[in-house]
């Protein structure tokens, strides 16, 4: 049964809205589309570690938190101590037993990596199966896919979306949308994200100079929050009209 949709999840302010379009990428889930996602990711915003990336914290291996979506022990305010405890939600990375689901405490873990390998690199249930070396060819179904792996895959989506994940969070058990990359819906969520985390990153460069006076304000200021946004508006509008320019 399709989980709850959660309509409120992200609501794009009206003179940004002309750009929703910007946020649906040009790419299915595919290697390409896990680059597309890194790349627009604002220094410092806040992200789901899913695939361990060297120690960075930003990288392919990183989705969206929606904070608003995660559990309430997970502060809502970007900072160290939200990504702390997003670490700390995390289930633990624990080395496979080849050929077998062993031991069964790393299960939570090679889940959300399978729901990460299938629907954003678009990875099939069998390229799921042989990366865990799955013996289960005489459970495959009728599609020529896997079972195993299918159960993995849910079993990560339910996982993420309750730890806030886009885009798995936009339903209380993970699913996803068919061809949901193209939804608005689900454009709308990482709009606000990147927004919000963009804007923070300004609102934090801002502050640096501020310091420079004799009683700095180091608190999120209106006034930079307003610079912040509309430096981002006019990107915005940049980037839309050299896109429709090179589409012409």
């Amino acid at each position: 049964m399709p989980g709850i949709v959660h309509h409120n999840a992200a609501r794009v302010p009206d003179r940004f809205a002309p750009y929703r379009g910007l946020f649906c990428p040009e790419v299915a889930p595919s290697p390409e589309f896990v680059r597309w996602l890194s790349t627009i990711t604002p220094a410092r915003a806040p992200t789901v570690d899913i695939i361990a990336t060297e120690g960075r914290e930003h990288g392919p291996g990183h989705v969206p938190l929606l904070a608003v979506l995660a559990p309430p022990d997970i502060p809502r305010v970007p900072g160290p101590e939200q990504r702390q405890a997003m670490l700390a939600s995390l289930p633990g990375g624990i080395d496979r037993v080849s050929g077998r689901q062993a031991p069964r405490s790393g299960g939570p873990r090679w889940s959300i990596e399978c729901a990460h390998l299938r629907d954003l690199r678009g990875e099939s249930t069998i390229d799921v199966a042989d990366r865990l070396d799955l013996r289960d060819d005489q459970s495959r179904d009728g599609e020529g896919g896997s079972r195993r792996a299918r159960r993995y895959v849910a079993r990560g989506r339910q996982i993420l979306a309750r730890l806030g994940a886009w885009p798995w969070a936009l339903a209380d058990d993970g699913q996803l949308e068919r061809d949901w990359w193209r939804s608005e819906r689900y454009a709308d969520a990482l709009f606000v994200w990147h927004r919000e985390a963009f804007c923070d990153a300004v609102n934090d460069a801002l502050a640096t100079v501020d310091a420079l006076a004799a009683h700095p304000e180091w608190r999120v200021s209106p006034e930079r929050w307003n610079e912040a946004e509309s430096l981002y508006l006019r990107w915005l509008e940049r980037v839309a009209a050299a896109r429709a320019s090179s589409a012409a």
